[in-house]
């Protein structure tokens, strides 16, 4: 009978486990090395990184503080030491948006009167007002006045109180009906001048070469300072116009400081041929009417398929009031047997008319301007309060 002893191959397992445990724990012990060692790099990475900033920010401060109070070394830097580094960096960050920040701005002015230079001819021309003429749209027949006016250019709303005044009793019954219609059928028009070279390159005509405009012959003209610091240039000389008078002129020009441009036409037609120098008028008060390649290309001013210009097209592109426009609390008043009344109006106007974005902005209304006093100061626009009890008081 025979034995056998099974110790042998159950002790050589146990010593193949035991090189097996020891294997497993020194390759956890080499990688808990791997990350300690890992973790003091980045300690010394973000240490470092700690050091660099704390000694950038000494150094700013230092700079800053134009300085050596706080221990401040400046031999081993490359960059010299800048005295109020703040205010500069602001002035310089203004400066970088200062183009943005003009674009956005409001203009005011343009809520003025026109200047009486736009008035040359009342009898022939267009419709052209101020901001503050349409809102009190005044004729032969009837006054609107204010008593009281508040604007807001962030909100874009305009409340005034009106008194109107009646010059005949046929008026009074439509003074109201007029002023409503006048100022819901007002829009504006705004753009750019364009001018050519003597090369025949087009070039737009900064808003500051821009003087005023004009009305001459029912057409409202720019008038450029082509002299003016930053505004030259060489006028085109239309080497295909064979005209005697226009050869003429052109002979005898003495290069005038204001060059007249066209700004306002009778269709589209019309606008393409002054464009192309074939629309020039020979009056004498435009004499100085710029040539070929001068032009004012507009943001409003709509044409029809037929090339006709489309009025209603143009309201409705550029209102002046974006929503209807109508009084409120009308009471007739006598006053020294003068019969008038008042109303309040709330008007929310296009953002576009007061932006410095906005260029060469002008106003139309269907109002009929009176010719015998077609400017009026900003006086003129203002009178006092009606009052109730006068003279009878409410009728």
């Amino acid at each position: 009978m025979f034995e056998l002893s099974l110790v042998p191959e159950v002790k050589a397992k146990l010593l193949h486990q035991e090189r097996l445990r020891n294997f497993v724990i020194f390759v956890c012990i080499l990688i808990a090395i791997g990350c300690g060692a890992v973790i003091l790099i980045m300690l010394g990475i973000v240490g470092g990184q700690k050091l660099a900033l704390d000694s950038v920010d000494h150094e700013i401060a230092c700079r800053i503080d134009d300085s050596n109070e706080k221990g401040c070394k400046f031999n081993d830097t490359s960059i010299m030491q800048t005295a109020n580094l703040n205010a500069m960096l602001s002035i310089q960050n203004e400066l970088n948006n200062i183009g943005v920040l003009n674009e956005n701005k409001t203009k005011p002015s343009r809520f003025l009167p026109t200047s009486e230079s736009l008035i040359a001819e009342p009898a022939k021309s267009p419709e052209v007002f101020s901001f503050l003429e349409v809102a009190l749209p005044s004729d032969n027949d009837y006054s609107f006045k204010a008593t009281e006016m508040s604007i807001d250019f962030k909100e874009s709303t305009l409340t005034y109180d009106v008194v109107a005044n009646a010059k005949n009793s046929k008026a009074q019954a439509t003074a109201y009906a007029n002023f409503v219609s006048s100022v819901n059928g007002s829009y504006f028009d705004y753009g750019d001048y364009y001018g050519q070279d003597s090369e025949g390159n087009s070039f737009k005509i900064p808003t500051y070469c821009m003087v005023g405009e004009r009305i001459i012959e029912g057409y409202v003209y720019g008038e450029y300072n082509r002299y003016s610091p930053g505004c030259e240039a060489l006028m085109v000389i239309d080497t295909n116009n064979t005209d005697e008078d226009y050869l003429k002129e052109i002979a005898n020009a003495k290069n005038p400081e204001i060059v007249l441009i066209r700004r306002s036409y009778k269709n589209y037609d019309d606008f393409e041929a002054y464009k192309k120098g074939q629309a020039r008028s020979s009056s004498a008060d435009v004499a100085n009417e710029a040539p070929k390649g001068f032009y004012f290309e507009s943001n409003c001013m709509t044409y029809g398929d037929d090339g006709a210009f489309d009025e209603s097209a143009t309201l409705a592109k550029c209102p002046i009031a974006t929503e209807k426009v109508e009084g409120t609390d009308k009471n007739e008043v006598s006053v020294d047997d003068v019969r008038s009344f008042n109303f309040s109006v709330e008007m929310n106007f296009t953002p576009e008319i007061f932006k410095q974005s906005s260029h060469n902005v002008l106003f139309y209304s269907p109002s009929r301007r009176n010719v015998s006093d077609s400017y009026r100061a900003i006086e003129d626009f203002f009178t006092a309060s009606l009052d109730n009890t006068n003279n009878g008081g409410s009728k």
